[in-house]
């Protein structure tokens, strides 16, 4: 990872704020924080480090991301593009010179597998922004839930997934396919979650979308040779087991809920 990053970026190292090194990018407000999972040290990372850092540096302007090992082994290639989006390297395309379209799950699944850090996730519809027969941009949306509001009934549903193709940047592209659904689905409300590892939630800010609470960390057990990642509720052994067979128990950040209201209460 440094490696790459220094040959990519003007990098400072920083040693000194974390049990990690903290790679800053330079010119640009981001910085890299390598976790690396075969470190002894993992142990003494939680959640509330985890946090209370990406807290410390967004008070300096810098836009902390928390890189985990084992998704940096597995998901290189994407990791790069990300990283360079967030460095304002992508290339720009217009959404008024996209097309909505109604796509598969077929499509879907295999369009956030190559492009989404999280990949794939079961959804109801889904919907992509399309330039010469090529998506762009892919959105994933739920069913309708109907919620009780204070005696009132509100349609609610999710935007599961959403992503612009690896290396570039549809402005305007969430807006429009949030449009889109909404004229044909007529929602009361949308709501989502950013990835606090990833995401300080400015670009959904951006496109009306309001801070409503914030989720539990997760936990997961990450495997030191293969990283292979899994739910820790998920286990097949109980947690002396899992770390006989050489895995490693970390937590997340949680993620930060947001809800875009189209029916006001």
């Amino acid at each position: 990872m440094h490696t790459y990053l220094c040959s990519k970026y003007v990098v400072e190292t920083d040693n000194t704020s974390s049990l990690f090194p903290i790679y800053k990018l330079h010119p640009y407000p981001i910085a890299i924080h390598a976790l690396q999972i075969g470190s002894p040290q993992i142990n003494e990372i939680d959640a509330k480090y985890l946090i209370t850092l990406k807290n410390s540096l967004a008070l300096q302007g810098v836009q902390l991301i928390h890189l985990w090992e084992d998704i940096w082994i597995r998901k290189q290639p994407l990791v790069e593009q990300r990283i360079s989006a967030l460095c304002g390297a992508a290339v720009t395309v217009h959404a008024r010179a996209t097309q909505v379209k109604k796509i598969s799950g077929k499509q879907a699944e295999f369009f956030f597998e190559q492009n989404h850090l999280a990949s794939h996730a079961g959804a109801k519809e889904y919907f992509a922004l399309i330039v010469n027969n090529e998506i762009m941009a892919a959105a994933s949306f739920s069913r309708r839930t109907i919620i009780d509001r204070n005696g009132v009934s509100y349609h609610s549903y999710e935007l599961i997934r959403f992503c612009n193709k690896a290396g570039y940047l549809v402005v305007g592209g969430l807006s429009k396919l949030l449009n889109y659904f909404a004229k044909n689905n007529f929602p009361d409300d949308i709501m989502t979650y950013a990835d606090r590892e990833w995401s300080d939630g400015a670009s959904l800010e951006k496109t009306g979308f309001i801070l409503s609470g914030v989720t539990t960390p997760l936990k997961f057990w990450v495997h030191k040779d293969t990283y292979l990642r899994i739910p820790y509720h998920k286990a097949p052994s109980h947690d002396e087991e899992m770390k006989k067979k050489g895995y490693v128990l970390i937590s997340n950040c949680g993620n930060l809920k947001y809800i875009k209201y189209y029916k006001f209460m």
